[in-house]
């Protein structure tokens, strides 16, 4: 297989035998000051698999709509956006990145049970008063430091990392 990129377009020639190709997409901070709208909201294309590190970083988001087709997401992904106030993850992220909010506006998220850790410092410094969090969690040092979180309940097999 040949793969010749220019910017954003890509040809590809697939040779005879192969049955199938896949191709990972990284949103990046380029590609969110592309796509938010003039109100601060950014729909990710499905053609995304992952939000790279630092995309939404300082910018002014307000809201995100992320597709099923992303998995993962890179550190500091949101942070330093005062704007943002909410976010819904998808059952596809299995994994909350050290610094993922850092900073951020964000008062509420809603979290699925298939995620498995949050990192370091992940919601340090944020609005966010409640999170419900999923069994057999794991939980990076500060994590929650600095932020207005009120109450916290630790379901069984959570595991703090120190």
């Amino acid at each position: 297989m040949l793969v010749k990129r220019i910017g954003r377009l890509c040809a590809v020639l697939v040779l005879s035998g192969v049955s199938s190709v896949a191709f990972s997409e990284t949103f990046t901070f380029s590609d969110a000051l592309e796509l938010m709208d003039e109100n601060g909201h950014v729909t990710i294309p499905n053609n995304f698999t992952a939000i790279g590190q630092n995309a939404f970083n300082s910018t002014a988001v307000v809201s995100v709509t992320i597709p099923s087709t992303v998995s993962s997401m890179g550190n500091y992904a949101f942070a330093n956006t005062p704007k943002l106030e909410e976010i819904v993850i998808p059952n596809s992220i299995t994994s909350i990145p050290a610094y993922a909010f850092l900073e951020s506006g964000i008062s509420k998220i809603t979290l699925h049970s298939n995620i498995t850790s949050i990192g370091d410092n992940a919601f340090h410094s944020t609005n966010i008063t409640e999170i419900n969090l999923p069994e057999n969690i794991i939980i990076g040092t500060g994590a929650f430091q600095r932020s207005k979180l009120k109450h916290l309940r630790l379901p069984n097999g959570t595991r703090l990392n120190s």
